[in-house]
Order: C-alpha cells, then structure tokens, then sequence
C-alpha cells in the first residue's frame, strides 16, 4: 500500500444518512479533537495513525485488547458489554483490574503470548467453575 501524491487525494465528505449520494462538509486526515493529537509534524497517513493507536498516550486501545482477552478466557469481560466500550456501554466491574492489565501488555510489548500466560496462571482463572447453591447465590453469572 502506498499512499496517493498529495496532488492526487481524493476528497473525502460526511455523508448524510439515507443517502449515499448526499455529501456534506470536507473532512481531513486527523483524530477527533476529543482525544489526544497525532504527533505533531507527523505525516497525516496511515502509519502515524497506527502508531498513535498503539501509543502509550492512548490507553483505549489495550484496555479493549485485554477486556475482549478476559472474556474469551472468562466467558465475561471485565466490562461486560465488549461490543460497546464506549459511552453507551457497562461501566468496568473492577476498572483498577482492567487498568493494571492494559499496562501489563503495554509494558510486554504487547506480548499476546505473555499475556494470555499472566490470565492462565491467575487464581482468578485456577479457581474451580462448580456451582453450588451457595455460589450460585452469591454470584448468579459466575
């Protein structure tokens, strides 16, 4: 992939719904301004939008990664709602846990193997799944 001449850009609009053919304003490369900026003097394109996705300013990214790694391993994440982490969805049930494994794989470098190995020797993950009354009473999702 290589990224066009700037002369040759193609101009990009907000598209109006319903109507694929309905353009609004001209948009630009760039973030949302609600979040934290591309660096500056970066290149607007897609490396610098990668980098800046993974960075460490951007804490988003690995929070996600490691709530949809609990749930796969858990059956739940730690914010239940893993299709929808943002405004609109559950809150963390422990958000300390989901901070302090963002960093964990941050801090491996993103070490998928690493990380699925600090879930799996976890007491958390060694814990029994049998249900009893009493569980099941304390804690209905498990």
């Amino acid at each position: 992939m290589r990224d066009l001449a700037s002369n040759k850009k193609r101009k990009s609009h907000v598209q109006i719904r319903g109507n694929y053919k309905s353009k609004a304003e001209e948009v630009h490369e760039g973030v949302p301004k609600a979040l934290h900026p591309l660096p500056a003097g970066a290149p607007l394109n897609r490396l610098t939008l990668a980098h800046w996705i993974v960075s460490k300013s951007n804490p988003l990214t690995a929070r996600v990664i490691a709530n949809r790694q609990w749930e796969a391993f858990f059956g739940t994440g730690i914010v239940a709602t893993s299709e929808e982490f943002g405004s609109q969805g559950d809150y963390p049930s422990h958000p300390q846990l989901l901070d302090w494994l963002a960093v964990e794989l941050v801090a491996s470098g993103w070490d998928m193997k690493k990380f699925h190995k600090l879930l799996v020797t976890s007491a958390t993950y060694q814990q029994s799944s049998r249900v009893t009354p009493e569980l099941l009473e304390a804690d209905p999702f498990n």
